[in-house]
């Protein structure tokens, strides 16, 4: 039987005259609220456009699955909101996604600079996903530092106090600035998602296939690249594209470096003495570590590769989709060939 409180407040409820975030907050100070109620007040935030901010308590307090869903497909979440509602235990998976992809934009330049919102929510909510991409940021990153460093020091030593920077310069001290303050961040997020025992995801061991055992962080990374090209090519090709051209990369370096491991008094240069894709390209064919159609291969990944990371004045999106979508198959191919080395043998295996 519904009560005299309840009867009131589904009146107020379904009168239009009464203000919604007034209704909501009335709803949420009550302590005892019957379903009938909810579903009424549910009904009318349905019907109704309000901000995000005026719901996140109403369904940070009551379990509302069927109104959160209504409610973010009509109107899509901003990066805070987002990051709230995935600390609140809503649409987890995709919020995961969307957290780590704006976290990997930011360690690159191109996010909203809420990064200590998404480590906050990620690292106390995140699962393995969000451990993946985080170290997989840490790893593209120490590079950066370490040549964001030396060139800050240079800056340092040599122009005085009294130097009036260029723009390009000071871009470049902003950059560093905010390298000292994201790195530590990533640092300890990855190791509070440790602490609550959150692991990489790791595949199955497969016994053709030792490599993946002898270099398992590198591997990780690959198939890392390997499935964001996947997922991002059919709505964001570019981003695929640039995805790909790391997987190569990836392969590149385990090849070089299982030559320089089998070779140590040779000539031969581990994989960090490599500035680029295309000088590791040009190492391998020289030392005869890869066929010519793996050659090629590579070729078309850097080629489109670079593509990617460049502004394209014309940029047809089914052009751009097709491009990635033949640049792939090449990954795969060079993926396959790859599985083929046993990196635990002696040079005999191919990587004379």
């Amino acid at each position: 039987m519904t009560s005299i409180a309840d009867k009131a407040l589904l009146i107020r409820i379904q009168n239009k005259d009464n203000k919604l975030q007034t209704l909501i907050v009335t709803v949420m100070r009550t302590l005892d609220v019957s379903d009938l109620v909810l579903e009424a007040l549910d009904h009318r935030i349905a019907s109704e456009w309000i901000t995000w901010s005026d719901v996140l308590p109403y369904l940070r307090k009551h379990s509302r699955n069927k109104l959160f869903e209504v409610y973010c497909e009509r109107s899509p979440p901003g990066l805070f909101d987002a990051s709230e509602l995935f600390k609140m235990g809503y649409g987890k998976e995709y919020f995961e996604d969307r957290l780590c992809k704006a976290l990997y934009d930011t360690s690159i330049g191109k996010g909203s600079g809420m990064y200590s919102y998404l480590f906050e929510a990620l690292s106390e909510h995140g699962g393995p996903k969000s451990l993946e991409m985080m170290e997989v940021i840490k790893h593209e990153l120490y590079g950066v530092i370490k040549t964001n460093r030396i060139v800050s020091d240079a800056i340092s030593d040599g122009f005085s106090e009294e130097k009036v920077y260029s723009v390009g310069e000071l871009k470049q001290l902003i950059h560093d600035k905010f390298l000292s303050d994201f790195f530590p961040r990533l640092e300890s997020a990855i190791e509070l998602l440790r602490l609550r025992g959150i692991q990489l995801p790791v595949e199955s061991p497969n016994e053709e296939n030792s490599s993946i055992q002898k270099l398992p962080e590198r591997v990780q990374r690959l198939q890392f690249y390997m499935r964001q090209a996947v997922e991002l090519l059919p709505k964001h090709p570019l981003e695929a594209l640039n995805n790909m051209r790391k997987a190569a990369e990836a392969i590149c370096k385990d090849v070089l470096d299982a030559a320089f491991e089998n070779s140590p008094n040779s000539n031969r240069k581990p994989a960090a003495a490599f500035k680029s894709l295309e000088d590791m390209i040009n190492r391998m064919r020289k030392e005869d570590l890869i066929p010519p159609s793996i050659e090629n291969c590579l070729g078309s990944l850097q080629t489109f590769g670079n593509f990617a990371s460049h502004d394209q004045e014309e940029d047809p999106q089914n052009t751009t989709v097709a491009i990635a979508e033949s640049t792939l198959l090449h990954l795969k191919t060079l993926v396959e060939w790859y599985e083929t080395l046993n990196l635990h043998c002696p040079p005999s295996n191919g990587l004379r």
